[in-house]
């Protein structure tokens, strides 16, 4: 609330108690997918130059496992995307929905309580997904979404 900007964002400028600057945004990008990382609501690509300054700029299996992301855009270029990243094999089922597949570790074996886990053995199992576009998976008109 104590900041002034000014003029546009294409060449802007900016002015608080202790820094003044200029805004300047590039121009824009076609990109052919986004994923979000929805807890954060943020959109970013795996293309390292496109999404360079992202908090979020990565994909891993803990994210799909925990349906942490979505994607929107061209389902084969995010599923292309996605599997050279990281250590998923994908299948675009239709444009709002594309299959992951991936190991994943899970602890078969523990000793102690919720405060003193710890695992014993681990076993890998297979887990199969659907990652789903962030409209939805085509069943539902998106424009219902609130």
């Amino acid at each position: 609330p104590n900041h002034i900007i000014e003029r546009t964002p294409v060449n802007g400028q900016f002015e608080s108690a202790y820094h003044t600057g200029s805004v300047a945004c590039a121009e824009p990008v076609k990109m052919a997918y986004m994923l979000q990382f929805k807890p954060w609501k943020q959109y970013y690509t795996l293309d390292k130059t496109a999404s360079a300054g992202h908090i979020q700029n990565s994909i891993n299996t803990d994210n799909l496992y925990y349906k942490h992301i979505c994607f929107i855009g061209d389902a084969k270029s995010a599923a292309e995307a996605i599997s050279s990243n990281a250590e998923v094999k994908t299948k675009v089922l239709d444009p709002y929905q594309i299959q992951v597949v991936f190991e994943r570790a899970r602890c078969a074996r523990g000793t102690g309580s919720y405060e003193d886990f710890e695992c014993e053995e681990y076993r890998n199992e297979t887990i199969e997904m659907k990652l789903i576009n962030c409209n939805g998976d085509g069943s539902v008109d998106p424009r219902s979404f609130n």
